[in-house]
């Protein structure tokens, strides 16, 4: 598992600097959007998953309801605000490797 989280936060953190700040995540975010409508659906999610990460369907649908936090059906911008809280541990505006290893464990687990 670690291999396979570690290879998401290589692809994260755009310029190679050693950590993620909100600026990289959101561009992960958009990624993500296909049509542009500054929300991702479950299809989305689940297709961009498979592609950026190599993850399974099975991981996507599990990380998609965890970002999902009002069940709308959808992440949005400001759920992905606090995914980036959850990550920065130690709140200081970027996220190292450690804290995004240690962090997405939990959350896949």
């Amino acid at each position: 598992m670690d291999a396979m989280i570690e290879g998401m936060y290589n692809k994260v953190d755009l310029d190679n600097d050693g950590t993620i700040t909100k600026d990289e995540l959101m561009a992960c975010f958009k990624r993500f959007d296909s049509d542009g409508d500054g929300s991702v659906s479950l299809s989305e999610f689940i297709s961009h998953w498979k592609e950026v990460f190599n993850g399974s369907e099975d991981s996507a649908q599990k990380v998609f309801k965890k970002l999902d936090g009002d069940g709308s059906g959808s992440v949005e911008m400001s759920e992905l605000e606090g995914l980036y809280k959850l990550l920065d541990t130690d709140g200081d505006g970027t996220i190292t490797k450690a804290e995004f290893i240690a962090n997405w464990k939990k959350i896949l687990t």
